[in-house]
């Protein structure tokens, strides 16, 4: 964080001049840059931008006054938090905002997401990660944990789509046995009853 603080000079005798100064930025001399005798040198430090420490000085007539300044905190943002998708596989991904010298890493539980890159696990960076196709008749939803956040992942159910082959066959007047395959999608339950017609489409 920012702060004023402040130090001492001693001289030998009231005459003595002498003068302060540094050449960090993030340092500012407030009052006084120069005097005589002992006195008092007052000094700012500008808030931290990043998450490493950081070391200073001001040189006062000769010597050395050393300044350190504790790293920032790391906060960490997702954007978006929450995606959703259709039941086919698909790959999204998701931005992470926080400070240079920030690290994290970007993992999850659900065996149905995969994590594919993250560009960087330090500073800003990008998060992609696929979905296999959902076959459940259910809708679900994953976790993509980055650092302290978490990035909600749903994906709908799988829409039950059905289609004959073939869809037509002409038979004579005697008795005779036909066969028809009917596709669909893994879990899509079916029954051959006298509505099967109205319900498939192709």
């Amino acid at each position: 964080q920012a702060a004023t603080n402040s130090f001492a000079i001693n001289t030998p005798g009231a005459d003595c001049p002498w003068t302060a100064s540094t050449t960090n930025s993030w340092i500012t001399i407030v009052a006084p840059t120069s005097g005589t005798g002992s006195g008092t040198i007052t000094y700012q430090v500008a808030a931290n931008p990043v998450a490493i420490a950081r070391t200073g000085t001001i040189q006062a007539d000769g010597q050395t006054f050393t300044v350190t300044q504790d790293a920032a905190p790391c906060v960490y943002a997702l954007t978006p938090t929450h995606q959703s998708f259709t039941a086919n596989a698909a790959t999204g991904s998701v931005s992470v905002t926080t400070l240079v010298g920030c690290n994290w890493t970007a993992t999850t539980t659900n065996s149905w997401l995969t994590i594919l890159s993250a560009s960087t696990n330090n500073g800003n960076g990008t998060v992609s990660y696929a979905l296999a196709e959902n076959l459940l008749l259910t809708e679900r939803v994953g976790f993509i944990a980055v650092a302290d956040q978490t990035l909600v992942v749903t994906q709908a159910a799988v829409i039950c789509t059905y289609s004959l082959t073939p869809t037509n066959r002409a038979h004579g007047s005697g008795s005779e046995t036909g066969l028809v395959s009917i596709a669909t999608s893994v879990n899509c339950p079916w029954d051959a009853g006298a509505d099967l017609a109205r319900r498939c489409r192709s």
